[in-house]
Order: structure tokens, then C-alpha cells, then sequence
């Protein structure tokens, strides 16, 4: 005959540990939600506002140079035009006076309050002055249009002349 398992008698719970109720209430871990991606953070706002402010500045700025030297190319070439305006050869006496009343008119606006009432060697020296022309470049312009018959380098004066306006105008 077969006998039957006898049945093992259920073993004692376990002694209950300290602070065990309090362990059972404990859950996982959550991982806080990702940050959004907008609005940015306050920092990021300022930095966009600084940048903005800078690239604003840098277009301004390469605005402005672009325009100064769209202005004195131009007048560069108004410079060069005069010499076929005006033979310096043929007419060295209205060519003296066209590219002389050009100077003025830079000057005027390059350095206001300084050279609206020169005239003559004053007005020669402050060209002079203003220039990286050699010596007696601009001299011509004191005295040649008063001249019936100017003797001059009219090239030194027109090459002085385009170097100057390209570095006042």
C-alpha cells in the first residue's frame, strides 16, 4: 500500500525587523519628465538679446564703412573724370581750380571748422598736412589757378589729390 505524504508543518513567520512597515510602503524611483524644450530658460533669452545687440552693432558698423568707401571711390572718380573734363596740359588752370573746389568740398566735410576760410599756402599746408603726399605735392593748388600759365606735375598733383580723398573723404 502507498502511504501518504505527511504534510510538513508550516514553518513560524519570521520575526518582524525594525521599521519593516515602513519599507513595505516604498516605491520606485521616477525619473523627473525632461525639461521642455520651449520657453528657453531666462539665461538663454539674454543671451539671444546680447547677440542680437552685437550682430546689430557689427552690421552697423560694416554698414557705415561700406558707405564711406562707396563715397570716396566715388570721388576718386570724380578726381579721374576731371582730368578728361579739363586737359591739365590744355587747361592747366581750370583743371587747378575743378580739382581744388573737390579738395574744398572735402575738407569742408571731412574737418568742419578748420579749413572753410584757408586759402592760398594755408590751404596747401593743411592739405599737405593731412596727406602722406611728398613734399610740396599740393603746392600748385596755392598758386596755380591764378597763374596765366601754371607750371606743375599734373600728375603728382592728380595721384596726391586721389590719395588724399580716398584717405579724408
Amino acid at each position: 500500500m502507498s502511504q501518504a505524504p505527511t504534510p510538513t508543518p508550516p514553518s513560524p513567520p519570521a520575526p518582524a525587523e525594525p521599521g519593516s512597515e515602513w519599507l513595505s510602503q516604498l516605491r520606485d524611483i521616477h525619473a523627473a519628465p525632461d525639461a521642455p524644450f520651449w520657453p528657453p530658460a531666462p539665461g538663454w533669452w539674454l543671451l539671444a538679446a546680447i547677440l542680437l545687440a552685437v550682430l546689430g552693432w557689427l552690421g552697423y558698423r560694416l554698414f557705415r564703412q561700406w558707405r564711406v568707401k562707396r563715397r570716396r571711390q566715388a570721388l576718386a572718380l570724380r578726381l579721374d573724370r576731371l582730368a578728361q573734363a579739363h586737359d591739365p596740359s590744355a587747361e592747366p588752370a581750370e583743371w587747378l581750380a575743378a580739382v581744388n573746389q573737390t579738395l574744398k568740398w572735402v575738407a569742408i566735410r571731412a574737418f568742419p571748422g578748420e579749413c572753410e576760410a584757408l586759402r592760398g599756402a594755408d590751404w596747401a599746408a593743411f592739405l599737405q598736412a593731412r596727406s602722406g603726399a611728398g613734399d610740396g605735392a599740393f603746392g600748385p593748388l596755392a598758386t596755380g589757378p591764378y597763374q596765366p600759365i601754371p607750371d606743375f606735375d599734373a600728375g603728382a598733383l592728380q595721384r596726391a589729390a586721389r590719395q588724399w580723398v580716398l584717405a579724408n573723404g
